[in-house]
């Protein structure tokens, strides 16, 4: 009796790829477009599952003399090689959909209907070439003693490169659960003023609750591909909407005390910059273990 193989759970991922990410392109001629999305997390064990599965078409369609006993015996030993195979991906698939569903929680607002942020190619690239060459075991010093962190000049490349990589598509989307403050609303930092307007617009900007210079020095960090950095770097959960005059005072204990920050407001972004950095540090992690996992 000759063996077919069947793999229902593969099948099943492999619907669902299909749907999400579609059939693999060819290397483009021509430069892409200034928005290409970066592949998925896992779309290279996808691709490998839809390589197995056509082995696996191929093998259950090709007619087999059940008389001869040596041909069975050959084909039935292949089927169960496929399954052997077949079932090592499926676990692969479900360890790297599992820990790319972690990252997004980690990384990601807490907040339905705040801002998402995923790569692109040609950002993808900026930071490939500050990487180029870089010592991916150079361990960052700490802060100093007033718990700032400098920037190290064998990072100063990919520093910069991440920092000239604004997302350009916030816009008005809302940032740990608040829409952009809008000129006239109260400014939270200084009880009795409001957001002030700049050339028509509330002067307000997208700011880092945890500093890209100690985002940059963080464990593991050196470690990550750079779609991954990017991830981490322009994680919903570590962006928030700050007025210029908090910002100012943010980035400057001496202005925040001349400018009256207010004490409440104070330890609440302290208490948000422990919680990010938190979930920043345990994002690279788990990111570190979904580029082993994605690997074929």
């Amino acid at each position: 009796m000759t063996r077919t193989r069947w793999m229902p759970a593969l099948l099943g991922l492999l619907v669902a790829s299909v749907l999400l990410v579609g059939d693999p392109q060819p290397a483009a001629a021509v430069p892409p477009a200034p928005t290409t999305p970066a592949p998925a997390p896992c779309e290279r064990l996808e691709a490998a599952a839809a390589a197995l599965s056509g082995e696996i078409d191929a093998h259950n369609a090709r007619p087999v003399d059940q008389t001869d006993a040596v041909a069975v015996g050959a084909y039935n030993a292949e089927a169960d090689a496929l399954n052997a195979r077949a079932d090592a991906l499926n676990a692969r698939l479900t360890t790297c959909a599992d820990l790319e569903a972690a990252a997004a929680q980690l990384l990601g607002s807490d907040s339905p209907g705040d801002w998402t942020y995923a790569p692109t190619l040609e950002e993808i690239a900026v930071v490939d070439a500050a990487t180029a060459g870089l010592d991916r075991g150079f361990v960052a010093p700490g802060p100093d003693a007033r718990g700032v962190y400098a920037v190290p000049e064998e990072l100063r490349g990919l520093h910069d490169a991440l920092r000239g990589l604004v997302p350009a598509a916030v816009g008005p989307a809302s940032l740990q659960g608040e829409r952009r403050p809008a000129a006239g609303d109260p400014d939270p930092a200084f009880p009795g003023l409001t957001i002030a307007a700049r050339d028509g617009r509330p002067a307000v900007g997208v700011d880092a609750v945890v500093p890209l210079p100690e985002i940059v020095s963080m464990p593991g960090f050196l470690g990550l591909d750079g779609g991954d950095m990017l991830r981490v770097v322009h994680a919903p959960v570590g962006l928030q909407w700050l007025s210029t005059r908090a910002a100012l005072a943010q980035g400057s204990p001496s202005v925040a005390a001349v400018a009256s920050v207010d004490p409440a407001f104070a330890a609440s972004q302290e208490a948000l910059a422990t919680a990010v950095r938190q979930r920043l540090l345990d994002g690279i992690q788990v990111l570190l273990q979904l580029q082993q996992a994605g690997t074929p």
